[in-house]
């Protein structure tokens, strides 16, 4: 059975000044927009079936399917990815946190999503406030969920059907509440493949880019060797174990002093 590869891409920058105005948490996912141009080009020299979220067609007829998902609404989405996604011919998927557009300077406005919209990029949920939505009260859940569709499809009329989870943090309830108010595909920050099956029904992983994903590191998500499935597996048990310790606010404290230290 062939499988969604789905990569999540957070800050694109091109200039030093760029780079310094990202927030220390977002740093170690930050990459410069020539990288993200050669992830790009990669795939298509690789041929890898890259899919176009306005349909979500899978070719089943191949073993990996490739979608490109960003995070958060940095203003590198308009600056950056965009034009690099049109210019060879591609779209992804952007979620953006709501509250963040049009209120912080180094996120999109809505006038720049909305020229992204109608062109061929789709503009999807990443919740109202970032909050963890795995944390709130279902009252909160169905107010954040539906407060942050109702902006998007208002400010870029175009129709939302997917979100991930701030932090990738969700619980079975937030996936109940997702499905009740409207979104048919919930994203995580899970390290996973998806089966297609899975992927139109499930909860979606997603493999995160960072500061120094090159393109063997591309590789290695795409088709990765033993060691690095044992990685990954233990790398997931590991922040699962801190999330249960600390909790998913202590577990981020904790994050953004590792960071910070670096």
């Amino acid at each position: 059975m062939s499988k969604l590869i789905v990569l999540m891409y957070h800050s694109i920058y091109s200039t030093e000044e760029e780079y310094d105005d990202i927030s220390d948490e977002d740093k170690p996912y930050a990459i410069h927009s020539d990288l993200f141009e050669k992830h790009i080009i990669w795939l298509l020299q690789n041929n890898y079936n890259i899919v176009d979220p306005n349909s979500m067609l899978i070719n089943t007829s191949t073993d990996i399917n490739i979608l490109i998902t960003f995070d958060d609404g940095h203003i590198g989405f308009y600056l950056y990815a965009y034009p690099i996604l049109c210019r060879h011919n591609l779209s992804a998927i952007f979620f953006v946190t709501t509250d963040f557009i049009d209120s912080r300077n180094e996120f999109c406005t809505w006038a720049q999503l909305n020229d992204m919209s109608i062109n061929n990029m789709l503009i999807q949920s990443h919740g109202k406030t970032h909050a963890f939505i795995s944390d709130m009260s279902e009252d909160e859940m169905q107010n954040e969920l539906i407060a942050s569709k109702y902006a998007i499809e208002s400010k870029t009329h175009s129709n939302v059907w997917s979100i991930s989870f701030p932090g990738g943090r969700y619980i079975p309830r937030s996936i109940e509440i997702a499905k009740e108010v409207g979104y048919t595909h919930l994203f995580t920050s899970e390290m996973k493949s998806n089966e297609t099956a899975l992927s139109l029904g499930g909860v979606i992983g997603r493999f995160a880019i960072k500061s120094n994903t090159d393109v063997n590191c591309l590789q290695e998500f795409i088709k990765p060797s033993i060691i690095t499935l044992f990685k990954r597996k233990l790398t997931e048990i590991i922040k699962y174990s801190l999330k249960c310790i600390f909790g998913n606010y202590g577990y981020h404290r904790l994050y953004k002093i590792i960071n910070k230290t670096k």
